[in-house]
């Protein structure tokens, strides 16, 4: 990667890592000034420090796949260091010397690798001709040069890979010591380890081997003698020196802001930051070790972590965009059975906040829940079941609850998706349902149109109306009011209050009031003083009931206003239980009975389009030679009904043995285990099975059936 520009760089990071292009080009710059070091004046060259690099955003985005890639790319000595390794043994734990050490180590084993690999055939001559020794020794008699090419054909061509030889080969030193290698004794564990191989250097011993083994060690010894150890050392070094790598993951583990501990700080922890802060400036300014870091917690670092001379370099790895999320479905989708019907430039759309990691497991989940259903291609309707399971958890069916709990979420999650349809500026609603899904009794499916960067005081006034819509349905609609409305309530007070406190969208004024917003830090935040009057404490308190009181109003004139739509809501999902598609449209838009009239030519035509989707599916794949061989033509008179999965490949060979979960079965798939409330109607009684089976056993004691005790 030396020669490399930066854009070169990026190219070939795109190959492994998926958009985070800006965080791609910052590292590749910084990676390249190394280059651009190595080739100043000496005088100059010692006054240019590498820049480190910590890169920071939400888990699951590829800040540790882009350290790593690079590293491969570079072919540069690369180790990774788990911040936690600095406090395993109280504050002394990893130093600047010991990951040097271990740097050290990976460096000389890949400079000997590539090495071994420029010597490998005049190594590779030498074991043939030691090997051929052993088979043939000096003793033998007769025509040797003749014998000896036979016995060199009859190897090349694998004939005695099975034949044993004697081979004398060095024994590896004995690894006992391991013992004193923890952190902080480290050196007391290399220098007991040179003190044993000094007083028991390596013994020769002759084993027995196969031919093929034998080969193998032959090579490994020759390589050995022909590359110069002293000179792999040095090589080693300057590759270390100029292009060393050391990855620190997940540093708030040990880099959380000082003096913030309940007694006061200059607790053990701090005293590990104190050490890495120190050692961070020990790198000597002559080398270009770079130290790359990773976090999801920025809001908790010290600062003296990120000033300049420690981590210059400040990388924000956030969230994929919808043009990276549909690259990213498109790589994980590359290896797996996809129908026609699924349009991954839709998925993206519907998967806003999804991180590269969520979009892998929307995938594998897709494929699973296909192959649980025993279906051999991943359709529309596996991706976006798989998507709730995402976001929500798997169904749970099973749960019991009696008409008035079912009573009350209906009209609960009517009164949020009303309020959410009929306000301008809330997200769209995509789906209704009262089925119990993870923690949650029934959701309200609401997907934004687009990526958001900011939000709007409109917006947030609205998505409060509609946190509140369904507290509001239960006090018009229901005899009383319940705890379902408890997370609700939770994220309407803390986004009111960061109206007030946070963004400057109140009465009192363009002001922050406390501390800006970050994750909560028990210690920071404990000790922290209030920086505003009790009289403000007090305005602030009234403004947040203000604005939670006028989401309240709002949603309540919404459904007041509405209560015969609120009435049918409830009453088609205690009847479906779940809506979507057009039929959420035609009840949010109050519109039932006409949708009601058309709704079997829209199944029908659904159904079509599904159905063409998978016999296109079925072409594509028996042009492929794929195809079950059937030359019957669909729909033709006299022809077999038409299979939709025929010709499909089974995402995986073994879903037969996958557990099922409810709601997972395929109604036609009558191997698989019914759910509890499925279908039985075609399932035989219990009586026609004893009479099969008695019909089987006169069978097998009849005359003609075969005597298991005759020998013949």
């Amino acid at each position: 990667m030396s020669t490399l520009t930066p854009r070169e760089i990026v190219a070939e990071l795109d190959k492994f890592v998926v958009g985070q292009e800006q965080a791609k080009r910052m590292v590749a710059v910084a990676v390249r000034n190394r280059w651009r070091r190595q080739h100043l004046p000496e005088e100059l060259r010692d006054e240019v420090a590498p820049k480190n690099i910590i890169m920071m955003g939400p888990t699951g985005v590829g800040k540790t796949e882009i350290a790593r890639r690079l590293a491969k790319l570079s072919g540069a000595p690369f180790i990774k260091v788990e911040a936690t390794k600095f406090t395993e043994v109280g504050y002394v734990g990893r130093d600047v010397e010991s990951m040097v050490r271990d740097l050290m180590e990976i460096g000389i084993n890949l400079v000997r690798e590539e090495e071994n690999a420029r010597v490998r055939a005049a190594a590779e001559a030498a074991a043939e001709s030691r090997l051929l020794d052993l088979l043939l020794p000096n003793s033998f008699g007769g025509d040797r040069n003749d014998t000896r090419e036979k016995l060199r054909q009859q190897f090349r061509l694998g004939f005695m890979d099975d034949r044993e030889v004697e081979v004398e080969v060095t024994e590896q030193p004995a690894q006992g010591m391991d013992m004193f290698a923890i952190p902080g004794m480290e050196q007391m564990g290399n220098q007991v380890r040179d003190m044993f191989s000094k007083a028991f250097p390596p013994r020769r011993s002759r084993r027995k081997m196969k031919v093929r083994e034998a080969y193998n060690v032959l090579i490994q010894e020759e390589s050995g003698k022909l590359v110069d150890q002293e000179a792999l050392v040095d090589k080693a070094r300057e590759r270390v020196e100029q292009m060393g790598i050391i990855f620190i993951d997940e540093i708030d583990a040990v880099g959380r802001q000082r003096g913030t501990g309940l007694g006061g700080g200059h607790d053990e922890r701090e005293q590990t930051l104190n050490q890495l802060l120190v050692e961070m400036d020990g790198f000597e300014s002559n080398d270009s070790v770079v130290l790359i870091a990773a976090t999801n917690r920025a809001d908790v670092l010290d600062p003296a972590l990120l000033r300049p001379g420690r981590f210059d370099r400040q990388i924000v790895v956030d969230t994929p965009d919808v043009k990276g999320r549909q690259r990213i479905l498109e790589v994980h989708s590359k290896d797996k059975p996809i129908g026609s019907d699924v349009d991954l430039a839709k998925i993206a759309k519907i998967t806003p906040g999804f991180t590269g990691a969520d979009l892998a497991n929307l995938m594998n989940e897709s494929a699973l829940l296909t192959a649980r259903r025993g279906k051999k291609i991943i359709t529309m309707r596996e991706v976006s079941e798989s998507m709730e399971r995402v976001i929500a958890g798997p169904e749970r069916k099973g749960r019991v609850m009696n008409e008035k709990t079912k009573h009350t979420i209906a009209y609960h999650e009517s009164g949020h998706a009303l309020v959410g349809h009929l306000l301008d500026h809330a997200d769209p609603v995509h789906k209704i349902s009262i089925i119990s899904r993870g923690r949650a009794l029934g959701y309200t499916l609401s997907i934004p149109d687009e990526d958001k960067v900011l939000n709007s005081l409109s917006e947030m006034k609205d998505e409060l109306a509609v946190f509140m819509g369904g507290r509001v349905a239960e006090e018009i609609f229901c005899d009383d009011i319940t705890t379902g409305a408890s997370n609700d309530l939770e994220r309407a007070s803390k986004m009111a209050r960061a109206i007030v406190t946070q963004y400057g969208m109140s009465p009192l004024g363009t002001q922050v009031f406390g501390q800006p917003n970050h994750e909560v830090f028990l210690g920071r935040d404990y000790g922290n003083t209030q920086d505003y009057s009790e009289e403000t404490a007090r305005r602030i308190d009234e403004e947040v009931a203000k604005i939670m009181k006028e989401a309240h109003d709002r949603a309540h004139a919404i459904l007041s206003s509405h209560a015969d739509q609120m009435d049918l809501m409830a009453s088609v999902l205690l009847e479906r239980e779940t809506v979507e598609g057009e039929a959420c449209e035609a009840l949010l838009d109050n519109k039932w009975d006409e949708y009601l009239a058309r709704e079997d030519d829209i199944i029908a035509a659904k159904e079509a389009e599904e159905a063409a989707a998978r016999a296109k599916d079925a072409e594509l794949l028996a042009a492929q030679g794929e195809g079950d061989g059937a030359s019957d033509t669909p729909g033709a008179p006299g022809a077999a009904p038409a299979d939709p999965d025929a010709g499909e490949t089974l995402a995986d060979p073994n879903w037969r043995n996958e557990p099922v979960e409810p709601g997972d079965q395929d109604p036609n798939a009558p191997f698989r285990t019914p759910a509890e409330h499925a279908d039985r109607a075609d399932a035989p009684t219990q009586a026609e099975v004893n009479a099969e089976i008695d019909r089987e056993d006169d069978m097998d004691s009849s005359a003609d059936a075969p005597d298991p005790n005759k020998k013949d």
